[in-house]
């Protein structure tokens, strides 16, 4: 990996995660900039994105249910003013 000054960089410290990410804390060999780097697997992200879907499936589904009692309660009310 290069430095934003462009040269190359050697790895300090690298640690991982039981997630699988790898974070790794490297240094410019020119400039002796340091700053930090995360390697994430494929696997991880298609995990996270599946995950958000499936929120949002569930968020869905929330609504639908909302929007069904909404209109049973609507129809309820109507039916009770219409017998008083």
């Amino acid at each position: 990996m290069k430095c934003k000054c462009g040269s190359e960089t050697r790895i300090i410290e690298t640690r991982s995660r039981m997630s699988g990410i790898i974070r790794r804390r490297r240094e410019c060999v020119l400039c002796h900039n340091r700053f930090s780097t995360l390697e994430v697997p494929y696997d991880y992200i298609q995990k996270s994105l599946n995950d958000v879907k499936s929120d949002m499936d569930s968020v869905n589904e929330l609504k639908k249910e909302a929007t069904r009692i909404e209109e049973s309660v609507a129809h309820t009310t109507h039916r009770l003013e219409s017998i008083c």
